[in-house]
Order: C-alpha cells, then structure tokens, then sequence
C-alpha cells in the first residue's frame, strides 16, 4: 500500500470521504447552456476576493480632499474622498488597476449569466413543479445582484456614478406608501447627502454579498437534492418506427 494509500484510508476513517464522494460525484449534464450557473457561481468567488482586496485601500466619504497622486490632469483638485480613493487604487496601488478591472468585468459577468442561466430554465420550463422553490431563489438572486451592481458603480462617486445615485433616489422616492421611506434607508436621506455613499458602502460590501451567499447556500442545496434537469433524448417521432414514417 502506498503512501497516498496510507493518508486516504486515515482521511476515510474519520471524514467517510468514500459517503462524500457517492455524494457529491452526480453526472453532470452535456449540454454547455448548464455551465452557466457555475460561471456565475465562480464569479461571485472572484468579486469577494476581488473586492476584498479592493476595500483595503477604498474610502467611502465624499469628504472634498486634495488629490495628490500620479494622474496630473487631477493634481491638486479638491474632490470626494472616495474618487480619490479610486483613482490612487487604480494608479498608485500595485496591481490595483488590474484587480479593479477584474471586479468590473466578472460583476457584468455574474449579471449577464445569471440572466441567462434564468433565460434557459425558463425556455426548457425546468422551472415547473417541483423546482418552483429554486426558480423563486434564482429570481431574488438576480435582483440582488443587480443591486449589488448599482451599489458598486455608485461608489467613485464621479460624475456618472453621481448621475445614477440621483436617478435612483428620484425612482425609489416615487414609490407608493412606502417610496420616502425606502430612499432614506438606502440612501441615509435627501441626496446629496454625506451618509449616501456610505449607505450605499455598507449595502454593497456586507448586506448584499450577505443575502447572495444565503441564497447560493439554499440554491445549491437544493439543486444536489433534486439533481440537474436535462432534455429527454430525441427518439423516433410519434407514429413513426425507427425515424421514418408508418405507411397506411
């Protein structure tokens, strides 16, 4: 018996990793369209890492501060705190620029598979009884993270990022009964206002990467106890044997 042999049955012995692995090795579907869950699933991991790196160094305040940095067409400008912040990740921290890119594209990523993956369920009609519980998850999970995307280009605070607050406030203040009070939780009241970026901070770093992980965890969970939905294969067309049409 060798070595791996050795360490694998002393692992087996006290994790059953032969149970884990009846368990989790399932046949995956061939069609490439069920990839797309997965594709969001790994872009979900790259935004935390990514944006944890990110927050190290990103500074939620729209405080006016002097830029001074290595972009000379800013040099010596007074402006928000945070654009500031963003400019010096994007051009004074090591790598910063190539994290920061990073985070954008796999947050459109994320956006666009998730409304894909939900376009195929809904085409093949994979979201009927019994998977109504996971087409409702998977429902909230693109809602979260279009959120979770409004938030994040909110948070430099530049010109467009201003522009899009304000269009936000303006469409959740309008909404019946509740539409005041929904503005001044997530924007922290009248905008402009010095509490919205941090507002919006906090909802887009700890309260929606929060409720998508949540929801991942109940997704998947669910998902490994019904298994995968897959066509059914094409087989001879009714009335037809072997393909070809019964002649009368």
């Amino acid at each position: 018996m060798s070595r791996r042999d050795d360490v694998y049955d002393w692992l087996d012995t006290r994790f059953d990793l032969d149970a884990a692995e009846s368990f989790l090795g399932k046949a995956f579907p061939a069609e490439d369209s069920f990839l797309l869950g997965e594709v969001a699933l790994f872009c979900f991991g790259l935004l935390v890492a990514s944006g944890t790196f990110l927050g190290f160094f990103y500074e939620p305040s729209t405080t006016a501060v002097q830029y001074q940095g290595s972009v000379m067409k800013y040099q010596g400008e007074e402006m928000p705190a945070s654009f500031v912040s963003v400019l010096q990740i994007t051009y004074d921290v090591p790598f910063g620029m190539l994290i920061r890119r990073m985070h954008h594209w796999a947050a459109h990523l994320f956006v666009a598979s998730i409304g894909l993956h939900m376009l195929r369920i809904f085409f093949t009609g994979a979201y009927r009884n019994p998977r109504e519980p996971n087409w409702l998850i998977g429902t909230a999970l693109a809602g979260l993270s279009m959120g979770a995307a409004y938030t994040g280009y909110a948070l430099p605070f530049d010109e467009f990022a201003s522009t899009a607050i304000g269009i936000g406030y303006n469409v959740t203040l309008s909404i019946p009964l509740m539409g005041e009070w929904l503005a001044s939780v997530a924007f922290g009241g009248s905008f402009p206002s010095s509490s919205t970026i941090p507002r919006l901070f906090f909802f887009h770093v700890f309260v929606l990467p929060a409720l998508i992980a949540v929801l991942i965890g109940a997704h998947m969970a669910i998902l490994i106890r019904q298994k995968h939905t897959e066509a059914p294969p094409r087989g001879p067309r009714r009335g037809t044997r072997d393909g070809r049409r019964r002649r009368r």
